[in-house]
């Protein structure tokens, strides 16, 4: 996608494709570090995967394949070779790479395993504001989900296979950008075309686009053009462009081709010649503009320097008719990460996407408004408009009941496609209670079912208390599931109507209740059963299992209560093993009938073969202590599975880094051996288990030998000791038989 602020004209910047001729690793390497620091990261991609398949363990071309796949927007390929390359200590210790694959996971709706990652994070960088949100995100997403009925969205039938956003609503038309005219140049970002801007006609009902055709082909230029804003009086506009004017294209000292906003005035019969705004820099991107209603504040986006993370929202006030000087709004906005594509609606609320904020994963968008000359704290807009991938510039009409905005969710036709959004015509309102105790059942699984045919979903609150919406009053039932609970069903009719709406009280029945004589309403109660093992057939004590949300395993078993005639993934993973992948299942329920569904999970032993390293932890310079936060967790986790399977026996390796002399640093590297050692015998851990080993300086994970310069995190690497198991008693099968 082309939303980074940092967009570059590609085929000025790559050169010739007469270098594509292969050669050995560290060639094919440098060719793609090229592209990867010009932003062409297709192009990069090709050649890392190149040098992949002759060096398979280099710890930085698994890494930047990861990165290349992230700028990419394919969380999915990212994902998996973000595990690869995390695998590498030298990737796993730079705290950013960790952030990457929390932003990943989200994007790939796996929400439980991001808040383990950022729990770690935080553990090792306490009170980190980014991480801190990523974690309230994925701790909390189903909270962004709970009104996600109140819209009814449409992806617009005018979208390309090619990245088609950022519309603006002008009158009974949208201005938008495309990258469907496949004539243009391709931008080597992600190979894909430049930008242009066009226009198309709102049909009269159904809000989709018709008549669609290129803007102004004085306006647009042979690079990109997105964004545009128009004054009250729609005689002049605002828009977005690469640094290019006069048939002359500027860029940065690097030779990078950023972003300006730029002014074009009606006259005669089109558009009078761009001029540049005054806070425009070839150093720095300006863009994304948006005019308030009375065309006196404009709102942009800008990576300037001073900010408060890698883009920031800003205002300049019109004084006279000269712009004065940027401000930007502030931390309670703005983030250390990114916010962009501002828009201010016609009744002062600014909308603007972040990654930076609490949200379902990517870009969310927000809403806050300015009162008493500060900003309220961004509201997350929340499902529909809302999802794990990327969602942003979102507009209104003038009536506020709906608009457009652009996602690159699933489902859709393209890289980025336009969706049209609109309030539901009714406002459908419960409580889910016990039906005993009467208390509020919060969690509750509540979707809406049309013939049968699940459409959309919710959760009730703390209070029990959901809202959906609903576009007739009576085609749907109300399909209601909570852990515990018999699944009920509601008709939409035995609702009650107060002034707000609909409203009905659900009251549940707990599992094994006697349900009342002839009551044919409530729907069979089916029941998955599951067990962990390992092996040898032994519990496994702890777990988790996905299905519709998380469930704790405790004394190895579980129960969870499913909606009949629906198909199931099941994810069950191990807290005793937690190096190895968590077990994936296709589930179908019947359609009539209670139903007991039992699931064994077995954890194999051999998947854990000795010599594997399954833990590390490090130490400070010189220093042979278990140290806090991040040290005395990991022995803890050591503990807890060496307790979990008194079985296993396990070898531990001590090392330093090259500082200091060969025998000063055997004797360091045996002091820490003998650290962890009796840290976890004092744990409870029988000594015969145990066995230590201490290797000094001699086994470096990198080249920070004596006489190499290096940083102090490429040092920490070195000082570490390295868990093991050794073996399992009564025998044990190699992995590879």
């Amino acid at each position: 996608m082309y939303r980074l602020l940092r967009i570059l004209v590609a085929l000025v910047l790559l050169g010739s494709s007469s270098l594509l001729d292969a050669g050995g690793p560290d060639r094919q390497i440098r060719k793609a570090d090229r592209k990867f620091y010009q932003y062409a990261y297709y192009k990069a991609l090709h050649y890392y995967e190149r040098a992949i398949k002759k060096d398979p363990t280099n710890p930085k071309v698994n890494l930047r394949i990861a990165d290349c796949y992230r700028h990419l927007n394919d969380p999915s390929n990212a994902e998996g070779w973000y595990r690869e390359a995390l695998a590498y200590p030298v990737n796993y210790e730079d705290g950013q790479n960790i952030l990457y694959m929390i932003r990943v996971l989200m994007s790939n709706e796996n929400y439980y395993e991001a808040a383990a990652w950022a729990r770690m994070y935080l553990a090792r960088y306490p009170g980190d504001e980014l991480a801190s949100n990523l974690l309230e995100g994925s701790e909390s997403y189903t909270l962004f989900l709970k009104d996600s009925t109140r819209y009814k969205i449409a992806n617009l039938n005018i979208n390309t296979s090619e990245s088609d956003f950022g519309p603006t609503i002008q009158d009974s038309s949208v201005i938008f950008s495309s990258a469907r005219d496949q004539e243009r140049l391709s931008f080597g970002w992600n190979g894909r075309y430049f930008l242009q801007l066009y226009i198309g006609s709102i049909a009269e009902n159904s809000g989709q686009l018709e008549d669609v055709k290129p803007f102004d082909a004085f306006i647009n230029s042979k690079y990109h053009e997105a964004i545009v804003t128009f004054t009250p009086e729609r005689d002049a506009m605002y828009f977005t462009r690469n640094n290019y004017i006069k048939k002359k294209r500027g860029s940065d000292a690097a030779g990078a081709t950023l972003l300006k906003i730029y002014k074009v005035e009606k006259g005669g019969d089109g558009w009078k010649k761009p001029e540049e705004l005054h806070f425009n820099s070839a150093d720095y991107s300006v863009g994304h503009p948006s005019l308030s209603s009375d065309g006196k504040v404009m709102y942009f986006t800008s990576d300037m320097p001073g900010g408060y993370g890698g883009t920031d929202i800003y205002k300049v006030d019109l004084e006279g008719k000269e712009w004065g000087q940027p401000v930007n709004l502030g931390d309670i906005v703005n983030t250390p990460a990114d916010e962009m594509f501002p828009w201010i609606s016609n009744d002062g609320v600014l909308y603007f996407a972040s990654k930076g904020h609490p949200g379902l994963g990517g870009l969310d968008i927000f809403l806050t408004k300015e009162e008493n000359g500060n900003f309220t704290k961004p509201t997350n807009f929340g499902a529909p408009i809302n999802s794990s991938r990327d969602d942003f510039q979102l507009v209104f009409a003038d009536d506020l009941e709906g608009g457009y905005f652009s996602s690159n969710r699933e489902g859709g036709k393209g890289d980025d496609d336009i969706y049209s959004f609109r309030k539901r015509s009714y406002q459908y309102k419960g409580l889910v209670l016990d039906k005993v105790t009467q208390e509020p059942i919060e969690m509750a699984l509540v979707q809406l079912a049309e013939n049968d045919i699940p459409r959309q979903l919710n959760f009730t609150d703390r209070e029990g208390a959901f809202v959906v919406g609903l576009d007739s009053l009576f085609k749907w039932d109300i399909v209601v599931a909570a852990e515990g609970y018999q699944t009920e069903r509601v008709k939409l009719h035995s609702a009650k109507a107060d002034k707000e709406g609909l409203f009905a009280t659900i009251e549940m029945v707990r599992c094994g209740t006697q349900e009342t004589p002839g009551d044919t309403s409530r729907v069979p109660s089916i029941v998955l059963s599951g067990v962990l093992r390992d092996d040898k057939g032994s519990p496994v004590p702890t777990g988790k299992v996905r299905i519709i949300r998380e469930i704790n395993v405790e004394d190895s078993e579980y129960k969870a209560y499913l909606e009949p005639g629906k198909e199931y993934i099941v994810e069950v993973e191990s807290s005793d093993f937690p190096q190895l992948k968590p077990r994936v299942y296709d589930v179908k329920t019947n359609l009539d009938g209670d139903q007991i569904i039992p699931l064994e999970t077995v954890f194999g032993r051999d998947e854990l073969p000795p010599g594997r390293v399954f833990y590390i932890v490090y130490y400070d310079f010189d220093k042979f202590n278990i140290r806090e936060p991040d040290a005395r967790p990991e022995l803890d986790r050591v503990v807890s599975f060496m307790k979990a399977y008194p079985e296993v026996s396990v070898e531990l390796g001590s090392h330093t880094d090259s500082r200091g002399t060969f025998m000063y640093n055997e004797s360091l590297s045996k002091n820490r051996a003998v650290s962890a050692f009796d840290y976890i015998n004092s744990r409870g851990i029988a000594k015969d288990r145990l066995s230590f080993h201490w290797f000094g300086e001699r086994k470096l994970t990198n080249g920070c030998a004596d006489g190499v310069e290096c940083s102090e995190p490429d040092h920490q690497l070195n000082r570490r000791t390295e868990f093991k198991i050794k073996g399992w008693k009564g025998g044990f099968r190699s992995w590879k038989d």
